[in-house]
């Protein structure tokens, strides 16, 4: 499954409520339904919804993926840079936090 928004790493991480708690309900869905195992939150390079630097993005994709891997899901939850090139760096990983 893909439940996409633009800016989904700024969105994840700032709000607003209504769009979280949808984002919420949409990633619960796919994980119960259809047993997804992994979350990955991404954020890329040239994004329009959240114009900034690329450290902005990095530290915004590792707050949304901590906000996703307190939802409780069973499934591993990971955030991804796609750089300028188009390729995906991991930028964080919830099996390397501590209680994951």
């Amino acid at each position: 499954d893909m439940v996409t928004v633009p800016g989904a790493d700024h969105v994840l991480g700032a709000g607003p409520a209504d769009r979280i708690e949808r984002l919420r309900e949409d990633v619960t869905l796919s994980v119960q339904a259809h047993h997804s195992q992994v979350i990955a939150i991404a954020g890329h390079h040239g994004c329009a919804a959240f114009d900034v630097a690329r450290e902005e993005h990095l530290a915004a994709i590792r707050a949304a993926a901590r906000v996703v891997r307190g939802w409780g899901l069973p499934a591993r939850v990971v955030g991804l840079w796609v750089n300028d090139w188009w390729a995906a760096e991991l930028v964080y990983d919830a099996a390397d936090e501590p209680n994951s």
